[in-house]
């Protein structure tokens, strides 16, 4: 009796961590196709992209996604259910030096709506030694968290994300928390794109490679960052759900 009692709560217990897992929006590892998982299925680029897949030192699995030639970018249009409150993390292995190379690069964009968007770029201005800003645009305005005296060296692969909701505005970078604010307003529901790259025509170009980027519709605690930026094998569907 003791027995089946234990296997039945063992069965449970496996159950409740299938059920456990994060709602994942999108997914991408790009190991030898750009196509994303996305919460309504399988996601292709659109045709405006312009990228590379690259097998070379790349941060999981067997590819990357390579944004070194000028005007790189990948977008994905069709992105729902992104809104009020969320997470955005990615790998990213910039060519350039940052303590060296101050110029304004897009990095990510969600949506085209300039009342109702995310960007994260870095800023050209001389006085910030290099630093990353990510911005929110809704119909309160603007509101941005910015992290200063980023020293990154090139070809180093380094831990970005961007979380909203009821906790304000955060800005990590290889796990640590480097920026927030306490504005817990997010986005209208979007039905738009997500960029990574080159978008607009202020921005240089992203010269980077970039491995890994995931999107959820809940806002990852500081410990959950920090996981996520620990691991060494790269994220699973099988282990999150979409």
């Amino acid at each position: 009796m003791r027995t089946l009692l234990t296997v039945v709560l063992a069965s449970l217990f496996v159950k409740a961590i299938c059920y456990a897992g994060e709602p994942i929006l999108f997914l991408a590892h790009w190991n030898k196709t750009a196509s994303a998982n996305f919460s309504s299925g399988n996601l292709k680029p659109s045709s405006a992209s312009k990228y590379k897949i690259t097998n070379i030192n790349t941060k999981f699995g067997t590819g990357a996604l390579d944004l070194i030639d000028d005007g790189s970018n990948i977008i994905y249009d069709q992105i729902k259910n992104i809104g009020a409150e969320g997470t955005v993390e990615f790998w990213i292995k910039p060519a350039w030096d940052f303590s060296a190379n101050k110029i304004k690069r897009q990095y990510l964009r969600i949506n085209s709506n300039v009342k109702n968007r995310i960007q994260l770029r870095t800023s050209d201005s001389p006085s910030e030694n290099q630093s990353m800003i990510f911005i929110i645009e809704n119909e309160e305005g603007v509101h941005f968290v910015q992290a200063y005296k980023l020293n990154w060296a090139a070809d180093t692969w380094h831990h970005i994300a961007v979380t909203w909701g009821k906790d304000g505005m955060r800005l990590y970078l290889d796990g640590d928390l480097r920026a927030k604010n306490s504005y817990a307003g997010g986005l209208s529901p979007v039905e738009d794109y997500v960029a990574l790259g080159k978008y607009a025509s202020w921005s240089a170009d992203i010269n980077a490679s970039v491995d890994e980027l995931k999107i959820m519709s809940r806002q990852l605690s500081a410990e959950e960052i920090q996981a996520d930026c620990s691991r060494n094998a790269e994220f699973s569907e099988k282990e999150e759900s979409i």
